[in-house]
């Protein structure tokens, strides 16, 4: 989920620090986080996709 289109047209995953956030809006961030990526870079291949699974619990 932290990639990006490089220069090359090619999806790319940088070491570096990445700021997460949680929130109903940009506005109203209700949790936030600093992460570090350590390594080389990445390229996540012809075969990437960007998926995520989400639950929602109501009451």
């Amino acid at each position: 989920m932290l990639s990006f289109t490089g220069l090359d047209h090619r999806r790319i995953v940088e070491p570096g620090d990445f700021e997460l956030m949680l929130g109903t809006s940009c506005r109203d961030i209700a949790y936030r986080s600093r992460i570090s990526l350590y390594g080389e870079t990445r390229y996540p291949g012809k075969y990437w996709s960007m998926e995520s699974a989400v639950e929602i619990l109501r009451e």
